[in-house]
């Protein structure tokens, strides 16, 4: 009984802490009075980031970093023989540069592959973390399986994935990534 309650205070302890590191790295991204924009974090001081903002948005959008908008890097890993042999594994090979377009679907049963894959579901956005210069972001027709250099990303709330798709492989983004 005094071990499990010992076990319990730890977990919660290790919760907290873990929330504190992520409470101190939130932020979110303010235009002033000044007209400049600045990143504000959970501490309060200001950031001033007007070199990072490469052009206005429309009244009632704001600028954010990734993350507050998605998770990025938070995956759901699934080792490979534990994939059923008719679910779909996407690979790099598989995305054609550029284009946002899916070039073949290959099953498990038809790819050899070992390595640890990533889930992703039907209408998640897909980013390739490998090159990015290569801009391969699709959106998923489909439930499956990713190599682990291919990011799902699970956006919060309404966000569009074919908006984000776009912005993703626009020259803006990528000048920023490369």
């Amino acid at each position: 009984q005094e071990k499990s309650r010992r076990i319990a205070l730890l977990n919660n302890q290790i919760e907290k802490q873990k929330k504190r590191k992520e409470d101190k790295k939130s932020s979110f991204i303010i235009k002033a009075e000044d007209g400049k924009h600045y990143e504000q974090f959970a501490d309060g001081t200001l950031k001033d980031i007007e070199d990072e903002i490469p052009f206005d948005v429309p009244d009632g959008w704001v600028w954010c970093r990734l993350q507050t908008i998605c998770p990025y890097g938070d995956c759901e890993k699934v080792e490979t023989k534990d994939i059923k042999p008719d679910e779909w594994i996407l690979d790099l090979e598989d995305i054609e540069k550029d284009t946002g377009n899916i070039i073949s679907v290959i099953l498990k049963n038809d790819r050899n592959s070992v390595s640890t894959k990533h889930k992703f579901y039907k209408g998640q956005l897909l980013y390739s973390k490998l090159r990015p210069y290569l801009n391969k972001v699709v959106i998923a027709i489909n439930d499956g399986y990713c190599t682990s250099e291919i990011l799902p990303l699970k956006l919060f709330g309404s966000i569009n994935p074919s908006y984000m798709q776009i912005y993703l492989m626009s020259e803006v983004f990528l000048s920023y990534v490369n």
